[in-house]
């Protein structure tokens, strides 16, 4: 628990839960310990702040009411199980009572502290992914993409894993490998060779990453400011989203594939959604496609 309670009006103790079920568990566990001197208490489950009491010296105390006087053997037990408690928070009247959170220096609550805390602890998606959420593709293709993040595409690998078709399956573009999700849409000849000329279009080079997940890190790692920002966020989006559409149409429909159509179709795909979420009257489709280095650096 992230979150400190510092506690200092009387009696306003009372309210926090924190401390309550703190107190309340180690009363149990002193229950079961000393079942003979818990068992004479008056009341074994109040709130936190009834089992204190404030002395002449403004220390807090524990105060654990009978139900008849101790025996002498019995004020051992007590002084035992008061042992067993935590010790009481300090109270001050003259301050008044607030919230304070841990995790940032300020002690004041901000969202990001929370996300890093959640980041660190869980290992959440890095934050360069959450881009693809906020790109210009439409929401199918973005949640398509985050399945391609999860690796959770239905790929003829991953049905054969789930046993729902035979375990024997190869790649639908080159009939040679396993059809995985990282081979169908990246280490497959046919799917390099669409990125190899992606990227070109782009003006770029790379090496080819060894995981869709680097891959994404990386794409979605690179700054680009303007109009080039948003084309290039929607790009690996289109490129998986048009294999996986080769890929149905071979499976399904026995129509096979051309690498240039398809790279045709993605660059309109990008051309179409950038132009519809940046609202751009003055540029057409081909100047997309076949002025792209005029258009990067356009202001919205």
């Amino acid at each position: 628990m992230v979150v400190e309670i510092r506690h200092r009006k009387k009696f306003l103790v009372e309210e926090s839960s924190l401390c309550q079920k703190q107190c309340e568990r180690r009363l149990l566990v002193a229950k079961w310990f000393k079942l003979q001197i818990f068992i004479c208490s008056v009341e074994k489950y109040l709130n936190y702040g009834k089992y204190l009491y404030e002395a002449a010296d403004n220390q807090t105390h524990w105060n654990i009411s009978y139900r008849r006087t101790l025996r002498a053997w019995e004020d051992e037990l007590h002084l035992e199980l008061i042992s067993r408690l935590p010790q009481p928070l300090s109270i001050n009247n003259n301050c008044v009572d607030h919230l304070l959170w841990t995790a940032f220096p300020s002690g004041s609550f901000i969202v990001k502290s929370l996300y890093e805390i959640f980041e660190n602890s869980l290992r959440l998606t890095p934050f360069p992914i959450m881009k693809m959420w906020k790109s210009a593709a439409p929401p199918k293709i973005k949640a398509f993409g985050w399945l391609v993040w999860w690796n959770r595409i239905a790929s003829s690998d991953l049905l054969a894993r789930r046993l729902i078709i035979p375990a024997i399956n190869h790649c639908a573009f080159c009939g040679i490998d396993n059809e995985s999700a990282l081979h169908l849409l990246l280490h497959c000849n046919f799917a390099w060779k669409v990125w190899a000329e992606i990227i070109c279009w782009w003006g770029s080079q790379w090496v080819s990453p060894s995981s869709l997940q680097d891959l994404l890190l990386w794409w979605y790692g690179q700054k680009y400011k303007n109009l080039g920002k948003l084309i290039w966020e929607v790009i690996p989006l289109a490129v998986v989203w048009s294999l996986w559409i080769a890929r149905n149409n071979m499976v399904f429909n026995s129509k096979v594939p051309v690498w240039g159509n398809i790279v045709d179709s993605i660059k309109i795909k990008v051309a179409t959604w950038v132009k519809f979420y940046s609202h751009l009257p003055n540029y057409t489709i081909h100047d997309f496609m076949h002025c792209l280095d005029g258009l990067k650096g356009h202001k919205l």
